[in-house]
């Protein structure tokens, strides 16, 4: 009877340390992805220095961006979409942004928390105005429904619903993306 006690403890202690490894490494990949990310963002305005540039880490749970960058002629509104197994994004609508973790995946999933960030309507009387969906780290392919037989590749100088997407990697290897440094 002892033995199964001792059994029953060994199993949860294991249950245990495999949940809080778990945990430890999903917090260090958000924490790793949130450096990288802000570590380009520094990079690419110091490229130019201005006294104009600025970059703030959004602090407000209530607001739909995550990151707000500032150049000389130019405002972005950065939101970030976590794809860390590097999915297949599709825009199939404006609301409805759809990720397939193979080709022939059937199953359909939708990005959450996205409707108030597509519904941001900022503006600003000097400077012009991006809405900007970074894609951390890259997607295996960026695709948009132009209707209900044809898509297309999103290219990061197009703008969908008001927003144009780029990926990290892409940003990352041409900082001109950015512009008015």
């Amino acid at each position: 009877m002892q033995i199964i006690y001792l059994i029953g403890i060994i199993v949860l202690c294991l249950v245990f340390v495999v949940i809080i490894s778990y945990l430890g490494y999903a917090f260090k990949r958000v924490k790793t992805a949130h450096y990288k990310i802000e570590s380009l963002f520094t990079q690419i305005l110091n490229e130019h220095k201005s006294p104009a540039n600025k970059f703030q880490k959004n602090k407000d749970k209530n607001n739909c961006y995550d990151y707000y960058l500032e150049t000389l002629t130019t405002i972005y509104y950065v939101k970030v979409l976590y794809n860390y197994n590097c999915y297949e994004i599709s825009i199939n609508s404006r609301y409805l942004w759809q990720y397939k973790t193979e080709a022939q995946d059937e199953k359909i999933r939708f990005w959450p928390n996205v409707v108030d960030f597509v519904n941001f309507n900022p503006h600003d009387e000097k400077k012009s105005v991006v809405k900007l969906c970074l894609i951390y780290p890259n997607s295996r392919s960026l695709l948009v429904y132009l209707n209900e037989s044809e898509i297309a590749f999103v290219r990061p100088e197009q703008v969908l619903y008001g927003i144009n997407f780029i990926t990290y990697e892409r940003l990352n290897s041409n900082h001109n993306y950015i512009e008015g440094r």
